[in-house]
């Protein structure tokens, strides 16, 4: 789900979802119920977006059993706790690389987005983070997904309560910025790509996807699945797939997060959360 953290969230729900062989999920545009089969058959894959992914072992153990092909979009950032107070760096390198030595290389894309420059966090120091993570990262990924701070207006009224100058880089200055990632990440073995950042992306760096079929096809070669275009926004190269997420529920409090209104909206939705609920917002 692109709209909350599942694996860290609602893990005995998706279990208990994969065992009732179905889940439902509300369109957050037309507020339409939907019902999606989750039975092995119905399913090319799950891709999943997460910053901790220790809650989901159990998850994880059901999906190789039943050998569900997957992969995980993890996000590790490591921007100062009053602009991500959810996760602290150990534990989020360490998750990483857990989940990486579970299931390889090909079925963990490293997220490290979205890029913006605050007080503690400018250009050089996301440089130097960037490389640390790279480093400790190498082997262990063979794809960093980054893009740059997209400034919706929720994201802006939680910036501006927040009081924490936000710099977003313009043009020729972010597309230089992407050139020095992609230098340090091809160091270590790995490829940088973007998601979307069409205006910005210099000619070498790769366009990614997050739904990618590509990797979906390395990582299921035998699947009859013919993925089709389902890009989310302008510019991006995403197949199309059910997002049986929800908007407004995941609590880790991300200054920058796009599918959350406020942490305090979160944190009440989380708590009237069922786990024997066939979605995850009643």
């Amino acid at each position: 789900s692109r709209r909350t953290d599942l694996p860290a969230w609602y893990a005995s729900w998706f279990l208990a979802r994969l065992r009732a062989g179905s889940a439902r999920y509300r369109s957050p545009y037309s507020a339409r119920l939907y019902e999606v089969s989750l039975r092995r058959e119905d399913v090319a894959a799950f891709v999943f977006w997460t910053r901790d992914i220790f809650p989901f072992r159990r998850a994880l153990d059901r999906l190789d059993r039943d050998r569900y092909p997957y992969y995980v979009q993890y996000t590790v950032n490591l921007y100062p706790p009053e602009i991500e107070p959810g996760v602290g760096p150990e534990r989020a390198v360490r998750g990483l690389l857990e989940a990486a030595g579970r299931v390889g290389p090909a079925r963990v894309v490293w997220r490290f987005d979205p890029i913006f420059f605050a007080p503690g966090s400018g250009p050089d120091e996301r440089r130097r983070t960037f490389a640390r993570l790279a480093r400790a990262f190498s082997g262990s990924v063979d794809t960093v997904m980054v893009s740059f701070l997209d400034r919706y207006a929720k994201v802006e009224r939680r910036i501006a309560r927040s009081r924490t100058p936000i710099r977003v880089p313009e043009r020729e200055e972010a597309s230089r910025f992407l050139l020095d990632l992609q230098a340090i990440a091809r160091a270590e073995s790995i490829e940088l790509a973007t998601c979307t950042e069409e205006g910005v992306r210099p000619e070498g760096v790769r366009k990614g996807a997050c739904v990618d079929a590509d990797r979906l096809r390395r990582i299921a070669p035998d699947s009859e699945w013919n993925p089709v275009p389902g890009g989310v926004r302008e510019g991006c190269g995403c197949a199309k797939s059910r997002d049986i997420g929800a908007y407004d529920t995941c609590p880790f409090g991300c200054l920058y997060c796009y599918a959350v209104s406020s942490r305090e909206n979160a944190l009440r939705r989380r708590a009237g959360h069922r786990a024997d609920a066939d979605r995850i917002l009643l």
